[in-house]
Formats: C-alpha cells, sequence, structure tokens
C-alpha cells in the first residue's frame, strides 16, 4: 500500500535511488514524487499471501521468478513495488529492481485504488514484456485482468465469484476460489466503481 507524499518536493531517478538506500522503509516513485509503502490490511495480506502461494507451488521449478512486496519495477522514470510479480526473462543487473516483469498483481486499498487503476497500469501496461496485470479487489470477489494477446493488443476482463484466470504465457490457471481463500468479505459498503477505464470515478454504495 502507498501513503502520501514522503517527500514533499520532486526528485529526479537517480536521486530517489540515492535516498532509498538511506531509508529502511519501501517507497515508489510516481512521476517525479517519492512514496512510502505502508502496511496494508489483513485481507489485502492474506489476499498476496494466497496469490503468493499458489503461484510459488507451481512456478517453483521452473525459470521464472517470483517476488512478493520485496521487489522494485521500474518502468521507463517510474519505480513501482508491486504486491506480487512474476519475472521470467533475464536476471536483472540491477540488485534490487526488476526491468522486465511478465505479469504484476496489485491488490487494492483506498488510498491505492485510483493509482492502481491509473498511473500503474498506463506505466505496466507500456512494459514489452509484461503478459498481464491483475487488480485484486480486497472488498469483493473481483479481479480486474489486462491480458496481452498474440498480436501485442491488451484484453480486460472482469473474473469474479468461482471463475478462473487463465495466465497463458506461464501456463498457469489461477482461480479466484484460492485468491480468497480464507479472506472475510465485508457484506455491504462504499466501493469506488471505475466509470471510464483509468479516468473517472464515482462513490457507489452497495445494496
Amino acid at each position: 500500500m502507498t501513503s502520501p507524499l514522503s517527500h514533499p518536493t520532486p526528485m529526479t531517478l537517480e536521486e530517489y535511488f540515492a535516498f532509498d538506500e538511506t531509508v529502511e522503509a519501501r517507497h515508489e516513485y510516481v512521476d517525479g514524487f517519492v512514496y512510502a509503502m505502508t502496511g496494508g490490511t489483513s485481507r489485502h495480506g492474506v489476499i498476496a499471501s494466497n496469490v503468493t502461494g499458489y503461484l510459488w507451488n507451481v512456478l517453483r521449478r521452473g525459470a521464472c521468478r517470483l517476488f512478493t512486496g520485496n521487489r522494485k519495477l521500474r518502468v521507463l522514470r517510474n519505480v513501482f513495488v508491486p504486491d506480487v510479480m512474476v519475472a521470467c526473462g533475464d536476471v536483472s543487473a540491477e540488485t534490487d529492481t526488476e526491468v522486465a516483469a511478465t505479469y504484476v498483481v496489485e491488490v487494492t486499498s483506498p488510498s491505492t485504488e485510483r493509482i492502481d487503476r491509473g498511473e500503474k497500469r498506463r506505466a505496466y501496461l507500456g512494459l514489452d514484456s509484461l503478459r498481464g496485470y491483475l487488480i485484486v479487489s480486497q472488498d469483493a470477489r473481483r479481479v480486474d485482468a489486462y491480458l496481452r494477446e498474440h498480436d501485442a493488443s491488451w484484453v480486460h476482463q472482469v473474473f469474479e465469484d468461482e471463475q478462473e484466470i487463465f495466465l497463458a504465457s506461464i501456463d498457469v490457471t489461477l482461480p479466484l476460489s484460492v485468491i480468497y481463500e480464507r479472506v472475510e468479505l465485508p457484506s455491504s459498503g462504499p466501493r469506488l466503481r471505475l466509470r471510464e477505464e483509468g479516468t473517472e470515478w464515482e462513490l457507489d454504495a452497495d445494496t
């Protein structure tokens, strides 16, 4: 999860990397500003752990590498710390940063949903190596999946309830029943709903 600005003035990418080496907390770098990564809710943690555990079990004997909230991903002039990341390309020469992720998973929260669906979505989908970006809700059984087709175009699909997501590039089927195992979802309450993809938001109440 990303908190408000950790540093009040803009930084260059080089200044960000120098700053990040001097502090213990993790930070993301978005459009010139630095944001501290904060602890998430219990639901957020369980969902991220469920996805990580399932992918680790099916990928551990292969060539892909799996990271969970502890590895940076540099996309042009931005640096993110995805909740879950799969990298199947060459090992990055940078000690703590990937530059060629294959799949990225972000678990939303009220403080991150706008950036997960906005700045991060636009940045991730511009990454040549990426084959899929999953935005996982922690308030409902819903995953917004952006999956790259063979012709390099992107398809947006919404998965709900007991559906399964096929990650073609790594030949893995990820069931929502696994993602939300042992997760107690709220029965009702307000939620943010995307009206126009990545741009316009409205507050909507469950009924």
